[in-house]
């Protein structure tokens, strides 16, 4: 028998799923990341792709805490607020056309 294949797979169960709000979030945090390398590296199209992205995540987001009090708790315990507040302060430089 594999041992390691066994093992993997009493591993992934082991793991508790993410929400879909963490998930969410979790998507929000690295399209940030791949704007700011897009704006450094990458055409000003592909960047302006970036930013509509953000931007439906950010309205989504908006949205669900919005209608959602135990997604606002889940989302600020889950330190989301601090990657929003970071990401502002980062981009406050760039400049949205």
């Amino acid at each position: 028998p594999p041992p390691s294949s066994a093992k993997s797979v009493t591993r992934d169960e082991d793991d508790e799923p993410q929400s879909l709000l963490a998930l969410l979030t979790e998507h929000l945090s690295l399209s940030f990341l791949s704007r700011s390398h897009a704006a450094t590296s990458e055409t000003e199209r592909e960047t302006r792709e970036w930013d509509r992205l953000i931007v439906a995540y950010l309205a989504l987001l908006s949205q669900w805490l919005w209608e959602e009090p135990k997604a606002v708790r889940e989302f600020l315990e889950n330190g989301g607020m601090g990657m929003v507040s970071s990401e502002r302060g980062r981009s406050s430089t760039t400049h949205f056309s």
